[in-house]
């Protein structure tokens, strides 16, 4: 084929095939070697395929928009709370500023990949559901943790309210799985942003925790290579080998949901809110955090050779 030519691929999905606007493109793309010149007709070819998708979901796009509008409510209460709690008009800025532009790319990532909520057999949802709306809202909040850090080391209230915050992030992270489950909502889009959900979770609770100054930096380290880490590693992935299928595995799904407990401890542990006949036993819970995602780095690793090596075929 001429380089830098573009010819996207036309016609409907098989069933069977990932569904989305975005991994067609992107297939497509790549497999055009990535000529430089296509850059452009393929960014426009995104932003229409897009439009055509939202257009052909209006019901799911519409489920979607009211899950974004319940973010961006929650958001400017969460930011309301910043300037209560601090009394620094500053402080508000920097907590909407933030707050809006990660909501603002997060909706367009969700909106982008509309066409991937439908279940293994390729069956279109015409809802977003609750299952995805509850990890998207875990997206969408995770950077009120480190908002809320600073003003929780002088104010008590501060403390309770990130305390409650991040126990509700953790605690959506168990039920959306278990009412995707129950509900029988299991998605393309709900199978890979529930992993996407909890290392975001986790990075934010981290820089959080490292922020109150309970985190040593070793641990902190570890936890930035983990989730941080994974997460950029799949991101660049992601463009220089096309879309993956992405699933969460067991081991990951144990150590990501003992790492958030652990890091919930933590933050009332270091804000003195356990009893004193618990908090003698933390110490162990830093133990326990550093075996956990010693052996997740490892089994990583592992994993990351597999997946290397099945991108190269």
């Amino acid at each position: 084929m001429e380089p830098g030519r573009y010819k996207p691929q036309r016609g409907p999905l098989k069933k069977g095939d990932r569904a989305g606007v975005v991994e067609r493109l992107l297939v497509d793309y790549f497999r055009q070697d990535r000529a430089h010149r296509s850059w452009r007709e393929f960014r426009l070819s995104v932003r229409s395929r897009i439009k055509d998708d939202l257009a052909a979901n209006p019901r799911r796009t519409r489920s979607l928009n009211l899950w974004i509008a319940a973010a961006a409510i929650l958001s400017a209460l969460g930011s309301a709370v910043v300037y209560l709690l601090t009394g620094k008009a500053a402080d508000a800025v920097v907590a909407v500023a933030s707050s809006f532009s990660w909501l603002a790319v997060v909706s367009m990532a969700a909106r982008a990949h509309i066409g991937t909520v439908a279940d293994m057999e390729g069956a279109a949802r015409n809802s977003f559901g609750i299952p995805n709306g509850l990890s998207f809202l875990r997206v969408a909040l995770a950077p009120f943790p480190v908002l809320l850090a600073g003003p929780a080391l002088e104010s008590e209230a501060a403390r309770w309210l990130l305390v409650v915050l991040v126990t509700a992030l953790v605690l959506s992270d168990f039920f959306d799985g278990q009412l995707a489950r129950a509900l029988g909502w299991i998605t393309r889009f709900g199978q890979a942003l529930d992993p996407m959900a909890d290392i975001i979770m986790l990075a934010s609770l981290t820089l959080a925790l490292f922020a109150a100054d309970g985190l040593t930096p070793a641990l902190f380290t570890l936890l930035l290579i983990r989730y941080p880490g994974l997460l950029l590693l799949a991101s660049v992935l992601y463009v220089l080998k096309g879309p993956f299928e992405v699933k969460a595995t067991s081991v990951g799904r144990y150590c990501s949901g003992s790492t958030a407990v652990g890091m919930a401890i933590l933050f009332a542990a270091t804000f003195e809110l356990l009893p004193a006949e618990i908090d003698k036993y933390v110490h162990y819970v830093v133990w326990s955090l550093y075996a956990m995602i010693g052996f997740n780095l490892v089994y990583l690793l592992a994993s990351y050779g597999k997946l290397t090596a099945r991108l190269r075929r």
